[in-house]
Formats: C-alpha cells, structure tokens, sequence
C-alpha cells in the first residue's frame, strides 16, 4: 500500500492484511503514489485500487482468472 498523506488509518489497515506492507510518497496525487508502488511492487500483477474504491472478498482473481487482454 502506497500513503501518500491519508487521511485515513494506512497503517491500521496494512496491519490487518497478511504479506502487505506500507510505503510513504510525499509527493501527493494518484499518480506519484502509483509510480511509487510500481517502483517497489515484486509482483508480476500490479493492481491499483484508490481510496475511493471497495475491494470485494476474493479481488484480485488469480493470475490465471484475467482475461488474456488484461494480462
């Protein structure tokens, strides 16, 4: 997870997800804060969620549940 000011508790929620861990982005909007995440991500599926989004159970599918465009 990438904070970039929030308002909200980042480290409450990073605590809460196992394998999660937090970066900090002075640089404020969306995209500094994605660029940062891309910059340290060790992942070969990078999904982006904004504050404004709710993340349902199960999300994101596995690598093999994409449709072959969006992979």
């Amino acid at each position: 997870m990438v904070d970039n000011d929030s308002f909200k508790d980042p480290v409450g929620v990073c605590s809460q997800v196992e394998g999660v861990r937090l970066e900090r982005e002075p640089n404020p909007g969306p995209d500094p804060a994605r660029n940062r995440g891309a910059l340290v991500a060790k992942a070969d599926l990078l999904p982006f969620v904004d504050a404004d989004c709710v993340v349902q159970p199960g999300w994101p599918p596995s690598h093999g549940q994409f449709p072959p465009m969006l992979i």
